[in-house]
């Protein structure tokens, strides 16, 4: 069960048994100055300021990087905090923006540093599937910024 990536290179969704080569990526938040309401979940295996230009549009409040998540099986844990986001009994689902896929607003009463924490804790989740499936590599670290 992989997708298929921009560049072709397929990449799983689940964390393998035995899978020492995961590459590692960066999973970052992102909040734009005039809407403080809005967020972005992405993945990159690029520096995260270089993805930050890419999406940085004309008349947009300035992209502020508000945390990343460099790890091994980076898109696993971005598949799973886009699950979260998106997931929910219909009332309760998180409202998705026009500007796309990764776009959300906050809910009621919740902060960016709210995400920032279910981040974080989604992270070391995916450390643990991953050792439990020895496929954590030996000096895999999870490094935030």
């Amino acid at each position: 069960m992989g997708k298929q990536s921009k560049n072709g290179a397929g990449r799983s969704t689940r964390i393998g048994w035995f899978d020492f080569k995961a590459a590692p990526g960066t999973v970052y938040l992102m909040q734009p100055d005039n809407d403080p309401t809005l967020f972005k979940l992405g993945f990159t295996t690029r520096r995260t300021l270089e993805r930050r230009r890419e999406l940085q549009r004309r008349g947009d409040g300035r992209l502020r990087i508000v945390c990343s998540v460099t790890m091994p099986h980076a898109y696993v844990l971005e598949q799973r905090l886009l699950r979260r986001m998106r997931g929910g009994w219909r009332f309760f689902r998180r409202r998705s923006s026009p500007r796309g896929t990764e776009w959300f607003h906050l809910r009621r009463r919740e902060t960016i540093a709210d995400i920032q924490t279910m981040m974080e804790r989604e992270a070391r989740r995916v450390r643990r599937a991953a050792r439990l499936r020895f496929s954590w590599p030996l000096f895999g670290r999870i490094t935030r910024s």
